[in-house]
């Protein structure tokens, strides 16, 4: 199940990412999340605040998680995105984290189609998001997924999808 968070989410929220880093610490996944940069137990209960974060529910332990901001952040301004859209076009998917022992078992796919589909009921024709250019498994990932590579920014790959369809000629 996936739903918005709650404050009693917050804890696994936390272990997920821990999760995450342990793994990266073993050399077995590259996020670019070490140190101060990536996502933290203080980021999520901001966005838990904010109401954009999100977590799959899976036997009563959070699972993946997921903040997904309407519009986009002032950094993707500099990226040569391929669709054109305005701010308010635009569903950003931040801090994306499945449990590693989930990983390749559809979480991370259906976070994603949740995402689109939230976009795509509140009216917005793109879903946009970043990852580190090293993260070879992620960048695979929302290449399957349907996601155009829109560039690298220093160590960020940006990756779109248009969740309009265009009418065929004909």
């Amino acid at each position: 199940m996936i739903r918005r968070a709650a404050p009693q989410d917050l804890d696994g929220v936390a272990e997920l990412y821990n999760a995450v880093l342990r793994w990266e610490s073993q050399g077995r996944v590259r996020t670019g999340w070490e140190g101060e940069g990536g996502p933290n137990r203080d980021t999520a209960r901001a966005a838990g605040k904010a109401g954009t974060l999100y977590v799959c529910i899976q036997g009563g332990d959070v699972a993946c998680a997921a903040v997904l901001i309407p519009g986009q952040p002032e950094g993707f301004a500099g990226v040569d995105w391929s669709e054109s859209a305005k701010r308010g076009e635009v569903l950003t998917v931040q801090d994306l984290a499945v449990h590693p022992v989930l990983w390749r078992r559809g979480t991370g796919r259906s976070m994603m189609a949740f995402a689109e589909g939230l976009a795509a009921g509140k009216g917005r024709s793109v879903v946009r998001l970043s990852v580190c250019g090293e993260n070879q498994a992620a960048r695979a990932f929302f290449q399957s997924a349907g996601y155009r590579h829109a560039g690298t920014v220093g160590a960020l790959a940006y990756y779109e999808k248009n969740l309009i369809p265009e009418l065929e000629q004909g």
